[in-house]
């Protein structure tokens, strides 16, 4: 089995695109348009990376990675270069 990258953003065409991309490594993936939503599905305990969305709405990405018992590092930047 392909490992699972789950994507959770906002913003549609971020998640439509991410999809598309991931699919063409041949790697499973599952598309959230929430936090929320993430936390609600059976991909929660499955995912082996998390693709966030850090300044969103309701939950961010850091809430996220933080109260969802992600039990993984966490790397990324912001559009201005910062990186975490």
């Amino acid at each position: 089995m392909a490992p699972l990258v789950a994507v959770i953003d906002d913003d549609i065409s971020v998640r439509e695109s991410r999809e598309s991309l991931i699919r063409s490594v041949t790697l499973e993936v599952g598309v959230f348009g929430s936090a929320e939503e993430f936390l609600n599905s059976a991909h929660r305990r499955k995912a082996d990376c998390l693709i966030l969305d850090v300044r969103r709405p309701g939950m961010s990405g850091f809430e996220l990675h933080r109260d969802g018992g992600a039990q993984m590092q966490t790397a990324g930047h912001f559009h201005d270069g910062t990186r975490i």
